[in-house]
């Protein structure tokens, strides 16, 4: 999934240099957006269970 993630980011702009900070941001629960208009974050799925 995660290769799926930043191969996406980068198909909209999202630079590879970039992506240690993108990746902590998603974690920490913000809203990512390229300057394309896509946006990405992180949701809870809830079949999982901590």
């Amino acid at each position: 999934m995660a290769e799926r993630l930043v191969g996406d980011m980068q198909r909209v702009g999202f630079r590879m240099a970039d992506m240690p900070g993108h990746i902590e941001g998603l974690t920490a629960g913000y809203v990512l957006a390229s300057e394309e208009g896509y946006e990405f974050r992180v949701i809870a799925n809830p079949e999982c269970r901590a």
